[in-house]
């Protein structure tokens, strides 16, 4: 199990028209790779209960086997 993440902030002019809620499985880990915001199960826990920069309000995410 993999945590993927998309921060609206940081799409790319492409990437900022999708629907991120409609988007497939594998749209969602190709955008997310791009940023480099794909942890493991623990280190995103770690991220969002330590990580004071974490932007809950901005960033969507997927569990995705």
């Amino acid at each position: 199990m993999k945590v993927y993440l998309i921060n609206t902030k940081n799409l790319s002019e492409e990437d900022a028209g999708l629907i991120l809620e409609e988007i497939t499985d594998e749209q969602f880990i190709d955008i997310s790779r791009k940023s480099g915001d794909v942890f493991s199960e623990r280190g995103f826990e770690n991220a969002y209960n330590h990580d004071e920069l974490f932007d809950f309000v901005n960033t969507y995410i997927r569990f995705i086997e």
